[in-house]
């Protein structure tokens, strides 16, 4: 429990920080510490002192001066000019402006004077001040926290430059709290300072609070990095019949921080916002927030903590527990909750996210299948069966003019993911791990390399057959990279051997499936030892899913 205590004109509260309720209550202290020393940054007066801090608590001392002054800086507004194609039902514009669209033509715009929320504070933490960051905060707010006029009133107060409401009210209620300090005194709580929470839900079982840990409600926005989560909507062009890729917000990822070191962690999370990315063009939303799935998001705040200086130099397992994801989205009046979950800090799911981020450009359904992989510590493979059987052939097999050219091809990554693979066994062979009959061979890894490459030499083959251009006619025609060139014929041809093989693989199951592999993708000669035979075979007879999983997939990666 916090202590509170009165000290002449001044009130002290301590907070310990493994005794506060929740997530948000603990990034709340560390946003309170990281806005005071925003204050400090701008010598802003009366603010509060903070008398000490340790790893596990905090000692904050406030005036009512200084309280007010901290409210009224944190709900500070602005007002900015917004322009609509329709006019605001019973509101009459400031102006109206006429612009030319992307067709040439002339439109009316109504401009508007709108409040939000100013954020200044944050500025002294983003290398472009208020920039793209900056705005994207500004707009979860708006839209998923202080979604409502009510919510808003705080900011209209310091819009009209009143003082902080909330301020005066918590000020009164700490001098009757510093009269009865082991007495809980309760106060209603709203989803606008507690995600997800009602001051009086369906069951009528209010949300409440002590007064003390509630002030520590108002801060935990600035500890949280805000994402964009963006969904696949698939058009197929009724004209040449190929398929489209349209990328679609999906409201807001909130990760918020369990710090286990106040300390630590204030020092880490500044160096966060120090070195977030700038986008290298003008696109309105910063590249490093766009995720595909909103697990993502706390995957992301606990990679780039890790790669922060102080993070690196004395080890993130101690300054953090954990992150909370909330998926909020805006739908007409109401904020939907769609995903509330909890990411642990956990260096081997670290290690295998920090691979995947290698590929610089990642198809959005393989990185959402990856990442739920990497979270459950399931292969990587796994339930990317469900994937290539939910979406048309052209997103996995590469055909110019009909697989999407809007998103990274998926055969792309999954090749990179066999090279990988390829790689790491040859990293366990250099070490000397392999024993002499291969007992110690990691078994998964090298089925999936040897079902890619029994793919690779049928696909090769049949290309080479069916070609009137034959790779030997080219296979030293190189460019400046010295990379083979391909004729145009040549990859036709392989596109229509992979496109066949996949659907056959596909459409088959069970004893189809094995007729298909062996008969078939088999019939082009393997020079395999005998040993790899048996495995390739055992995995037939008792997983025949998987292998049918993997052949699909490389497949892709081939094409």
């Amino acid at each position: 429990m916090s202590n509170i205590s009165n000290e002449g004109n001044s009130i002290v509260i301590q907070y310990h920080l493994y005794e506060l309720p929740t997530v948000q209550h603990k990034a709340g202290l560390v946003g309170l510490l990281l806005f005071i020393d925003a204050m400090a940054e701008r010598e802003m007066y009366p603010r509060p002192e903070v008398l000490n801090v340790s790893p596990t608590s905090a000692k904050i001392s406030f005036s009512e001066e200084s309280l007010i002054k901290t409210f009224n800086y944190l709900y500070d507004a602005v007002l900015i000019e917004q322009a609509v194609k329709q006019k605001w039902q019973g509101e009459e514009p400031k102006k109206v402006e006429e612009i030319i669209n992307s067709d040439g033509k002339h439109e009316k715009r109504f401009v508007y004077d709108t409040m939000q929320p100013s954020g200044n504070f944050l500025e002294i933490f983003y290398r472009d001040g208020n920039g793209i960051w900056l705005k994207l905060w500004r707009d979860m707010l708006w839209s998923v926290i202080r979604n409502s006029p009510k919510s808003r009133t705080p900011y209209k107060e310091r819009l009209n430059k009143k003082d902080s409401s909330i301020a005066k009210k918590l000020w009164a209620n700490f001098l009757k709290k510093c009269k009865r300090p082991t007495t809980l005194f309760l106060e209603n709580l709203s989803s606008s300072v507690l995600v997800g929470a009602q001051s009086c839900n369906t069951e009528l079982v209010d949300f409440t609070g002590d007064v003390v840990e509630n002030l520590l409600l108002h801060f935990w926005q600035i500890t949280s990095m805000v994402y964009v989560p963006r969904g696949v909507k698939i058009v197929k062009n009724k004209a040449t019949g190929s398929l489209e890729v349209e990328r679609e917000e999906l409201g807001y990822v909130l990760a918020i921080p369990e710090p286990l070191d106040l300390e630590l962690f204030v020092d880490e999370y500044k160096d966060l916002l120090r070195n977030l990315e700038l986008n290298d063009n003008t696109f309105w939303r910063p590249k490093k927030a766009l995720i595909d799935i909103p697990a993502e998001a706390g995957l992301e705040f606990i990679y780039r903590l890790a790669s922060s200086k102080a993070a690196q130099k004395r080890g993130l397992r101690f300054c953090l527990s954990s992150v909370e994801i909330y998926h909020l989205e805006r739908r007409r009046n109401n904020v939907k909750v769609h995903v509330a979950d909890r990411i642990v800090s956990d260096r081997s799911i670290l290690v295998a996210y920090s691979r995947l981020q290698e590929g610089k450009y990642i198809n959005p359904l393989y990185k959402s299948q990856r990442i739920k992989n990497i979270l459950d510590k399931k292969p990587w493979y796994e339930g990317m069966d469900i994937l290539l059987n939910q979406y048309d052939w052209q997103f996995f097999v590469r055909v110019n003019g009909q697989t999407p050219e809007k998103i990274p091809f998926f055969g792309y990554n999954v090749l990179k993911k066999f090279s990988d693979t390829e790689k790491d066994l040859e990293v366990f062979k250099g070490d000397g791990k392999m024993k002499e009959k291969n007992e110690a061979k990691p078994l998964e890894e090298q089925l999936e390399l040897l079902i890619y490459k029994i793919v690779q030499s049928y696909i090769w083959a049949k290309t080479d057959e069916k070609s009137e251009i034959k790779y030997k006619s080219f296979k030293d025609n190189k460019d400046e990279n010295q990379k083979t060139k391909y004729p145009p014929e040549y990859f036709e041809a392989r596109a229509k051997v992979c496109k066949d093989a996949f659907l056959a693989v596909r459409g088959r199951k069970s004893q189809a499936f094995l007729d298909y592999f062996t008969g078939t993708i088999c019939s082009i000669p393997q020079y395999l030892p005998a040993e790899d035979y048996q495995l390739v075979s055992k995995a037939l007879i008792n997983d025949w899913e998987k292998v049918k999983t993997l052949t699909l997939l490389a497949i892709s990666a081939n094409s």
